[in-house]
């Protein structure tokens, strides 16, 4: 299951997500709540002292992960990788 939580901003957004993040770990369901929002105010919302907050690099500084997203998205926009996935795909037997 996914989740997204969007709209304007103070409105609830980030207390609305960090409830469910919650409520699904505490249910044994395996939870990752990813913010946007480079202020850490979901990590605050979870528990974390601000100290442990402060530590977490914001996705849009995060540029390590954002060369990964270019790579995938060059890698999706390529026919040819597509054609070499779906050859090799179909050279495996579907029934072993």
């Amino acid at each position: 299951m996914k989740i997204a939580v969007s709209g304007k901003g103070g409105v609830g957004k980030t207390l609305i997500a960090g409830g469910l993040a919650y409520a699904f770990s505490k249910k044994g369901l395996k939870t990752i709540a990813i913010d946007a929002d480079p202020s850490p105010n979901l990590a605050l919302t979870l528990g974390l002292s601000p100290e442990e907050a402060n530590k977490i690099l914001p996705i849009s500084e995060n540029k390590a992960l954002i060369e990964q997203i270019l790579d995938i998205q060059a890698f999706i926009a390529s026919p040819l990788r597509w054609m070499t996935l779906f050859t090799i795909f179909l050279s495996k037997p579907l029934l072993a």
